[in-house]
């Protein structure tokens, strides 16, 4: 007898668990709200920027940094996270953050399943 010394094909419920991980740190994250010490630094951050129609590029907030040169390059972040709490309070914030991870998930999980597996 002759051995294939090929490998078998995968079977397509293997390809199924990284996608039920990922789908399950999302339902982690849709379920219990993640502390996070910047939250409401990046929500103000993110309601002066719809304020005044521009990304601080100085420390507005900061006691011992006031004034001083700032990279903000999480902008985009604080200016979603302060329409979501104008628009819904803290039960949006927690919504829009839930949305982005199952949509992350499902992007992810559709990769995989595209890449056969």
């Amino acid at each position: 007898m002759i051995a294939d010394s090929s490998s078998p094909p995968v079977p397509a419920r293997n390809a199924l668990w990284p996608g039920l991980v990922l789908l399950g740190i999302a339902l982690y994250r849709v379920c219990f709200w993640v502390p996070c010490d910047d939250h409401w630094w990046h929500m103000l951050t993110g309601r002066l920027a719809l304020e005044t129609g521009q990304v601080p590029s100085t420390d507005p907030f900061s006691f011992t940094f006031q004034g001083a040169p700032w990279i903000n390059w999480e902008w985009l972040a604080g200016v979603v996270m302060g329409l979501a709490w104008e628009a819904g309070g803290h039960t949006m914030v927690r919504a829009v953050a839930s949305h982005t991870s199952w949509i992350a998930a499902l992007i992810a999980v559709a990769a995989l399943l595209a890449k056969g597996g």
